[in-house]
Parts: structure tokens; C-alpha cells; sequence
């Protein structure tokens, strides 16, 4: 949730537009929070990879083709009430490694 939607009791109509600047407005949108956790995501994966935790291609791989959809993002939250499994899943959607080969290692 927008930190400003804190302030409003988490109802984003309370937000008054004409008493938001455009470029603050632009900031605390739902599109930028869910770029902002891709980021972390593959940033997430590229330490992994430079750690050898996960093979460097499946990094890439996931640079490559990570991308997340916002109307699949609110229709998993109606079902899990969890927005960053349903930003994971719309992102998991995307991307087309098998399985989950190399998010597991042997411990």
C-alpha cells in the first residue's frame, strides 16, 4: 500500500487530486509500487546468481522475461488477500522456467 494511503485509511479515494502535485501523484501510484518490488526481485536474483545460490542464466532468464499484469495482480489478491503473492504470481506467470529447478539447491 502507497504510504499517502495510510494516511487515508487505505481508501485511494480519499486521495483529493487536485490537491496532488502530478509529479507526486506519478510516484506513489500501484504500477510504480509494483515496478519497485520487480526491481528488488531481479536485483533479489542477480546476488543469487553472483553467489552461486542460482545458475547466472536463470537470472538472466528472468531478467529477461519478468513482467507482471495489474488487472491479474487484483484478481489473485480477491482470492489470497495477499498482495505480494498475487504480484509473485502474475510475475511467476511470465516468466517460463521449468519448474522451480532453479530456485531449489540441495542443502
Amino acid at each position: 500500500m502507497a504510504p499517502w494511503l495510510y494516511l487515508c485509511g487505505g481508501d485511494e479515494r480519499l486521495m483529493i487530486p487536485r490537491y496532488t502535485h502530478p509529479e507526486m501523484g506519478r510516484i506513489w501510484t500501484e504500477q510504480r509500487r509494483y515496478e519497485a518490488w520487480l526491481s528488488v526481485e531481479l536485483a533479489a536474483a542477480d546476488a543469487m546468481a553472483a553467489e552461486g545460490i542460482i545458475p547466472a542464466d536463470a537470472a538472466r532468464d528472468l531478467r529477461a522475461k519478468a513482467a507482471f499484469d495489474m488487472d491479474r495482480i487484483e484478481e489473485v489478491e480477491k482470492t489470497t488477500q495477499h498482495d505480494v503473492i498475487a504480484f509473485t504470481t502474475s510475475v511467476a506467470e511470465h516468466v517460463t522456467l521449468v519448474g522451480s529447478r532453479h530456485g531449489d539447491r540441495e542443502q
